[in-house]
């Protein structure tokens, strides 16, 4: 499919006609890439991307351009979802940013799709509550959270709320259903009380999407909490005696935690891909850091014991984790900190690892050495 669609492209000529159908075809290219490719390839990619839909103007919201309800929402869920690729693809790569500095682009509304209609005159009434554009609106939401960090320009504009309704004023509130102007939250805790306010009340856990707009939410959370104690980090003690690297340790485990809790739900098996692009590589890196410095059963505590069960899940839950892969540099990482921990914790209490690793000459790298799930 990948290869066809590749050939569909290039006969097409996207690169050189602006059309949006031709964007989203490449962008879902992209989507099925996410699992397979490595990341600067995909990042690469990505840029002409962003590059394709700035030159349609879909970082200009389309009520402002005169254009239909069904295709400024259209345009909207594109964008954002471009958006939200190349922002993370940016975290993995430690890269700048991309994007062009101002944009004036609403996020799509908090509606199902079947309240879409090409020939509709106005939005359908939006307000909180669980919708098929849910999920998507947390990881955009937290995306623009995290884009006021862009040290390029201040993003968080001043404007009062108004009615988002109207799809056709210039001036609708970036609120998504709750009638409040997100561009405001400048805390995590505010992004949190938003995010419960407006989506995760009305989840029911029963529901796959919900369930996994709830953990995942939730997850994000904890991330952007860790993220916020990591430029505190380098002022204080590196010692786990540390009662802020304690809260650390605990807030990374917890990011954990969700992960692992997605991968054990039967329910959720399908979203697997997606959750694995997001994965937040900060939380285990920083664990296993953590406990491979610790000496004495002292500093094992239940709260590091608690962490260690996590990581131990974590390895069940991604075996490619423990296998050497030049392509994909995290696992290694992961994998050479996972052993420093074992070493660690082994030198203490005397205990079996839960599970084995096995050296083995890797000759097409040189590698002496190379992790194997047992």
């Amino acid at each position: 499919m990948q290869t066809a669609t590749r050939q569909a492209l290039a006969e097409s000529k996207f690169l050189r006609l602006p059309n949006l159908d031709l964007l989203c075809a490449y962008v879902l290219l992209l989507t099925s890439m996410l699992p397979t490719t490595d990341s600067p390839s995909l990042w690469i990619m990505l840029g002409t991307a962003v590059r394709l839909a700035q030159a349609q103007g879909l970082h200009r919201d389309g009520a402002a351009l005169g254009l239909s309800p069904f295709d400024t929402e259209m345009r909207r869920r594109l964008w954002w979802y471009i958006v939200s690729l190349e922002s993370r693809l940016t975290e993995i790569m430690g890269a700048e940013s991309t994007l062009p500095v101002t944009t004036s682009t609403l996020l799509p509304c908090n509606i199902n799709d079947s309240d879409l209609d090409p020939d509709m005159t106005a939005m359908p009434a939006v307000g909180p509550g669980a919708s098929d554009m849910m999920f998507c609106l947390v990881e955009y939401e937290t995306v623009r959270f995290l884009q006021r960090r862009d040290p390029r320009v201040d993003r968080v504009e001043r404007v009062k709320p108004v009615d988002r309704n109207n799809a056709t004023s210039n001036n609708a509130a970036q609120a998504t259903g709750a009638g409040v102007d997100t561009r405001q939250i400048v805390t995590v805790s505010g992004l949190e009380r938003y995010l419960e306010d407006t989506f995760l009340r009305f989840c029911d856990p029963v529901i796959p999407l919900h369930l996994l707009t709830t953990a995942v939410a939730r997850s994000l959370i904890f991330k952007l909490r860790q993220m916020g104690h990591r430029g505190q980090s380098s002022q204080s003690s590196q010692s786990y005696r540390s009662s802020f690297h304690k809260q650390i340790l605990k807030t990374a485990a917890r990011t954990i935690s969700y992960d692992n809790l997605i991968h054990t739900n039967p329910s959720l098996a399908g979203f697997q891909w997606h959750v694995h692009f997001w994965f937040p590589w900060g939380s285990p890196i920083f664990v296993l850091k953590i406990m491979a410095t610790l000496r004495t059963a002292e500093e094992w505590d239940a709260d590091v014991q608690a962490a260690w069960q996590q990581i131990e899940a974590l390895h069940e839950h991604h075996p490619e984790f423990s296998a050497f892969d030049a392509d994909k540099p995290e696992y290694l990482v992961v994998g050479e900190l996972t052993l420093k921990a074992w070493a660690a914790r082994e030198s203490i209490f005397g205990m079996p690892a839960p599970y084995s690793w096995q050296q083995r000459k890797d000759t097409s790298h040189g590698k002496f050495w190379r992790h194997e799930w047992l």
